[in-house]
């Protein structure tokens, strides 16, 4: 079973890492025995609301003790950022992988952070789609699986895309993402759906967000080109740009391709 190296598109280049799980609400770093040790060491960005974390850290120390890997560092995401900041002190431990344990959520803001580092970036899936961990064919309910791949899988590259995004007042941010980007129908379900729904419901959390969005029948105005192609207009409900073309229960959105190939799906 191999881990994620992950490549975003462009001129950015980045390997999944896998992460050390922090140890705290306020990221304790508990790797001061390790520091100048030379072993190797792993970092974890957890999403507390996904992950079962007792497991989780009884699995890595396991293989932290087995291997003769340093004591992971643990770092929580909050509902603020996704995992962004969890990310960046994860980056900041300077890890020999970096481990994501938690939905397309928390993947997507670490690999975010990741990208271009050199870092290797592993999952542990814990969401509800878990769409890059499938397109990757790694197991969704097997966490000793996974993590064995984060401390010694071998290493693939994956394809990140870029998005630049300005709001309705005009503030512009760059977005970065792994499995898919989405506006108009797509981005209002994601919106519209809890996390607290998801936990509960799955992926039935977006069937009411969904039909809401359906029934409004909202069209918007798009121009757009693809590579070097001439502008085109056109009005319509959702664009999506794939990475991973499978949602849940091997639902095909888009065409077929791999999140390894270069190309994308839209």
């Amino acid at each position: 079973m191999d881990d994620i190296r992950a490549r975003p598109r462009g001129d950015t280049a980045m390997r999944g890492a896998a992460l050390r799980p922090t140890q705290d609400d306020a990221s304790l770093d508990s790797r001061s025995s390790t520091l100048g040790s030379g072993r190797k060491r792993a970092a974890v960005v957890f999403n507390p609301v996904r992950v079962a974390i007792d497991q989780l850290r009884d699995v890595v120390a396991e293989h932290e003790n087995r291997l003769g890997w340093g004591e992971s560092c643990w770092h929580k995401t909050s509902s603020e950022d996704a995992g962004r900041s969890a990310a960046e002190r994860a980056l900041a431990d300077d890890p020999d992988v970096v481990i994501a344990a938690g939905g397309d959520g928390t993947v997507r803001a670490v690999a975010e952070v990741m990208q271009g580092t050199g870092i290797a970036m592993a999952l542990a899936p814990s969401g509800t789609g878990n769409l890059l961990a499938r397109e990757l064919g790694l197991p969704l309910n097997d966490l000793p699986t996974c993590v064995s791949v984060a401390f010694s899988g071998a290493g693939r590259e994956v394809d990140v895309g870029i998005v630049d995004v300005q709001d309705e007042w005009g503030d512009r941010r760059t977005r970065a993402f792994v499995v898919m980007a989405g506006i108009g129908l797509d981005a209002e379900m994601a919106e519209n759906t809890s996390a607290v729904t998801k936990a509960r419901l799955g992926w039935f959390a977006y069937v009411r967000p969904i039909a809401r969005s359906v029934i409004a029948n909202r069209l918007f105005h798009l121009d757009y080109r693809v590579d070097e192609g001439p502008p085109r207009s056109t009005r319509a409900h959702t664009v999506i740009v794939g990475n991973c073309g499978t949602l849940t229960g091997n639902l095909l959105l888009l065409r077929t391709r791999s999140s390894m190939t270069g190309d994308w799906m839209w």
